[in-house]
């Protein structure tokens, strides 16, 4: 068997013309009893009043408010006021929607309230100038849309001071406040935040030493600050051909290049000690250095009876 949808046209209503009785209360409750036959009158009634109520939601969409029934929560009626769609929020009998706001909310919003909302969000979005945003600025709470700038926007990451750098973190964008004073800010490379670090110090401090001299310690200072790497360079400018380069960074030493005397040879190499003087044949001056405050100390080494003035340049990485 087809199923079909009648279309929207309102019906004829059965005896419209006829004798309709209303069945009394008692006979509404029992119905019709077996054998009974219906007299026609109440069938009248029926099939008018079945009529009229479908005709009723065809023409208004939504049944229209009444004041004899009772609602309960979530009836959806038409205002026989305002002509409005309405819920109900509470139970309730006798409260006409558009006037019961406790009893009743509405139901969507009319053309020309519609028309309001959009030209008082249009009048909102107006900005006095370009380059701005519509939010609240910080610290101002709940209100209308406010016309901020970049700058005031950036500042939702906390109370924003002079110096302050803006960081994406591992979950969010964050405030890096400035580091002490003479520090620079450094990568850490991929995955990893910013931070600040000590800027590199350079310094070039002169001193000698006499060979003439016993085995001992030389304390270096001078740089303005604790090197963590030297460069170490030593020459006899009285003895051609001797002189001795070597590095110390981080616990490691070791002397790079050494020319020495008689035959003018020298080596390069990575030697234990940081700096090697051969003036002679059998004579030798030889350094191993530890850092100290502000400087180097350079524990000597005098084999043989060498002799001459030693010039020494060190550049101190701090």
């Amino acid at each position: 068997m087809a199923k079909t949808v009648g279309n929207s046209e309102l019906e004829d209503i059965w005896a419209s013309s006829g004798t309709v009785v209303e069945p009394d209360l008692s006979k509404k409750e029992v119905g019709w009893q077996l054998g009974e036959r219906p007299p026609h009158e109440y069938m009248n009634y029926i099939h008018n009043l079945l009529g009229g109520k479908m005709n009723h939601v065809m023409r208004h969409g939504i049944s229209l408010w009444n004041a004899s029934d009772t609602y309960e929560i979530d009836d959806i009626k038409k205002s026989t006021v305002d002509g409005n769609i309405y819920r109900a929020i509470a139970q309730n009998s006798n409260d006409e929607p558009s006037v019961t706001p406790a009893s009743w909310e509405r139901i969507g919003f009319t053309e020309a309230e519609i028309a309001v909302l959009v030209a008082t969000y249009e009048s909102d979005l107006s900005f006095a100038a370009d380059t701005r945003i519509a939010a609240r600025n910080a610290g101002a709470g709940a209100g209308v849309v406010q016309e901020l700038t970049l700058s005031q926007v950036l500042d939702f990451v906390g109370s924003a001071a002079r110096g302050d750098t803006l960081m994406r973190g591992a979950a969010s964008w964050a405030k890096l406040v400035p580091g002490a004073s003479g520090l620079f800010l450094q990568s850490a490379g991929a995955g990893a935040d910013l931070l600040y670090a000590q800027t590199p110090k350079l310094n070039v401090v002169s001193a000698s030493r006499d060979m003439d001299a016993a085995s001992g310690d030389q304390d270096i200072t001078g740089f303005g600050f604790n090197p963590r790497a030297v460069i170490f360079f030593a020459a006899c400018p009285s003895i051609a051909g001797v002189m001795s380069v070597g590095v110390f960074a981080g616990g490691v030493q070791g002397c790079v290049r050494c020319e020495h005397q008689p035959s003018g040879a020298g080596f390069f190499g990575t030697a234990a000690n940081l700096v090697y003087l051969f003036p002679a044949a059998a004579q030798s001056y030889v350094g191993t250095a530890s850092f100290i405050t502000d400087g180097i100390r350079i524990s000597w080494v005098r084999g043989g009876t060498p002799d001459g003035d030693v010039t020494l340049k060190i550049l101190g990485i701090g």
